[in-house]
C-alpha cells in the first residue's frame, strides 16, 4: 500500500479541501510540502470560521495568514450567546473591513452570527458585497444610515437580518436605497411593524424572496404584499 507521502500534490489538495480551517492551520507545521499545499488559493475561497469564537487579535492573525484576493465568502461567529462580560466582545472591526476591501477585492458574501456589531460602520463593508447576513447579533439603531444619497453597496442582492431584535421601521427606511435586493429576510425582527412591511411592499421591485416570520404583520401589509409583489417566488409570513 502506498504511503500518504507518495500521493501527488493534487490528491493531497483534494483531501485537504474537506478539512476545517482549524485543521488546515495546524497541518501547516507538518513539513514544507504540506505548508505549500495548504497555501493553495483554492482552499481559501470560502472560509467558515463559525465553529470558533475569535476575538479581534485572533481574527487579525487569520486574516494576515490566509486571506487573499481569492476569498469570496467568510462566516464568523461572535460571543453574544456567551453571557457575562464576554458577550459584548468584538469579532470584527472597521479596520478589518477596510483591510478586507483591499486584501480581498473579490469578496461577495459576509455572514456574521451572534456578533456585536455596535463598533462597525455600514459604509466600511466592501463595495463588492452581494450577500450580507447578520443573524442574532447586537445591533446599533440607524446602522444603515449613511448621511448621503449614494448607495454604499450597489451590488447587494441578499440581506438577512434574522434575530437582530433592534431592527425597526426606521432601519427599513434607511436601506430602501438598495432597490436591487432580491432576497430580504427579517425573521424574528419583532420591532418591524405593519408600517415597515408596507414600506417593503412598495419598494424593492426585484425582490424574489421575502421572509417576515415573527414580525408585526397585519392585514394591510399582507394586502400590499399581494398587490405589489407578484414577482415573489418565496414568501414566509408564518
Amino acid at each position: 500500500m502506498a504511503s500518504f507521502k507518495t500521493l501527488p500534490d493534487n490528491i493531497i489538495l483534494e483531501i485537504m479541501s474537506y478539512l476545517p480551517v482549524k485543521d488546515l492551520s495546524y497541518i501547516c507545521s507538518v513539513n514544507r510540502r504540506w505548508r505549500r499545499i495548504v497555501r493553495d488559493d483554492s482552499l481559501w475561497r470560502h472560509i467558515d470560521l463559525s465553529p470558533y469564537h475569535l476575538d479581534l487579535t485572533r481574527m487579525w492573525k487569520v486574516i494576515r495568514a490566509h486571506f487573499s484576493e481569492t476569498l469570496l465568502t467568510i462566516k464568523l461567529k461572535g460571543f453574544v450567546k456567551w453571557g457575562g462580560p464576554k458577550y459584548k466582545k468584538h469579532t470584527i472591526s472597521n479596520a478589518m473591513l477596510d483591510d478586507l476591501a483591499k486584501r480581498c477585492p473579490n469578496i461577495k458574501s459576509i455572514l456574521l452570527y451572534e456578533c456585536n456589531t455596535d463598533n462597525l460602520e455600514c459604509t466600511k463593508l466592501p463595495i463588492t458585497l452581494k450577500t450580507l447576513i447578520i443573524q442574532d447579533s447586537i445591533w446599533r439603531p440607524g446602522w444603515f444610515r449613511t448621511g448621503n444619497e449614494v448607495k454604499p453597496h450597489p451590488n447587494l442582492k441578499h440581506l438577512d437580518l434574522s434575530g437582530c431584535s433592534r431592527i425597526d421601521n426606521q432601519d427599513i427606511n434607511d436601506f430602501i436605497v438598495w432597490e436591487d435586493l432580491e432576497v430580504l429576510v427579517l425573521n424574528r425582527c419583532y420591532r418591524v411593524s405593519e408600517e415597515g412591511i408596507v414600506t417593503i411592499a412598495t419598494h424593492f421591485p426585484k425582490l424574489k424572496q421575502l421572509e417576515l416570520s415573527g414580525t408585526m404583520l397585519g392585514e394591510l401589509a399582507i394586502h400590499q404584499i399581494s398587490r405589489n409583489k407578484s414577482q415573489l417566488e418565496h414568501l414566509n409570513i408564518s
